[in-house]
């Protein structure tokens, strides 16, 4: 058996049983081994060496730290991972994304409406969905512009966005977005509909009638 497999034999048998403290060899050592899943379990103490394996490590490792920094959930990662929105190849950029969106931080989210405008549709895709995740209500208005682009997966995810926000301005042009899709709603029904999403019932009813009527989204 190779001494590599030997090494993570024991760090698994290891690693669990520590109480507390990580030297930076072993972080590293998971790191360089790509153990993503020991990482997350460790948590806090792992992230400064992930931070700094962004700097360092494989690029084919970079899309793995970025989804593991948002898994653990440090903000301390958000700086760095902003940064990544705009370098490297898409599936990096894509893995910062989606970490951004699950710290929720607030300070990402000026960041992320800059990727709505991404010329790559993917990234603009995930970029809304993090938006949602994250809650700020600054993000509302570039969200409901997105709502009659062209492409049908950014209106859906930009729509899905905005009923997390739960913001009363996206009412009525949610409401607009689903005549769109379902034309059998005519426009003497939309003020009926627009009652649908007032603040604290805005998500739950957009559930209750996307099952109801078997929606595609």
């Amino acid at each position: 058996m190779a001494i590599v497999e030997l090494k993570l034999i024991f760090h698994a048998a290891f690693l669990p049983k520590m109480s507390r403290g990580y030297s930076s060899e072993q972080i590293n050592f998971l790191i360089n081994n790509r153990q993503w899943k020991e990482l997350v379990r460790i948590g806090e103490p792992a992230v400064l060496p992930l931070i700094e394996g962004l700097r360092t490590a494989k690029i084919s490792s970079l899309r793995f730290i970025a989804s593991t920094l948002g898994e653990i959930g440090d903000p301390r990662a958000i700086e760095t991972l902003i940064h990544f929105l705009h370098i490297g190849h898409y599936y990096l950029r894509s893995s910062a994304i989606i970490s951004l969106g699950k710290i929720g931080n607030p300070l990402a989210v000026e960041p992320l409406i800059k990727k709505l405008k991404s010329y790559n549709i993917k990234l603009r895709r995930e970029a809304a969905l993090a938006l949602g995740a994250i809650g700020d209500p600054t993000a509302v208005e570039p969200l409901i512009e997105l709502l009659t682009h062209s492409d049908k997966y950014l209106r859906r995810n930009a729509a899905n966005a905005l009923v997390r926000i739960n913001d009363p301005r996206s009412a009525f042009p949610l409401v607009g977005y689903i005549l769109t899709l379902h034309p059998f709603f005519w426009e003497g029904q939309r003020n009926k509909i627009v009652k649908f999403f007032r603040l604290n019932e805005l998500q739950s009813r957009w559930i209750i009638m996307r099952d109801n009527y078997n929606w595609k989204q």
